[in-house]
């Protein structure tokens, strides 16, 4: 058995600073490319991904019944969220969470 230590594919650092202007740069360009990666399935099957949007959104939130069940399911999936986010600032990675 080898003693020596493997050198890890990937090295985390933490950045000392971003300017706040980047950082919002960051956040819409990802959840534009999101978006653009959500229509490849939608056109692959050949249907229009604006109209499956618009039909995603109209179906969680046009109807008071539709935006409180909306909110009935996101609340457990934000209680899970909160409760691995110090695991995660603790690197501490497997916990199973589901």
């Amino acid at each position: 058995m080898s003693t020596e230590l493997k050198t890890p594919l990937i090295r985390l650092a933490k950045r000392t600073s971003m300017d706040s202007k980047k950082v919002w740069l960051i956040r819409a360009s990802s959840i534009i490319i999101a978006l653009i990666l959500g229509c490849i399935p939608v056109i692959l099957t050949g249907n229009n991904p604006f109209e499956a949007y618009k039909i995603i959104i109209q179906g969680s939130l046009s109807r008071p019944i539709y935006l409180k069940q909306t909110i009935k399911i996101a609340i457990p999936l934000l209680g899970c969220a909160l409760a691995i986010a110090p695991c995660f600032k603790m690197k501490f990675w497997n916990i199973g969470a589901e």
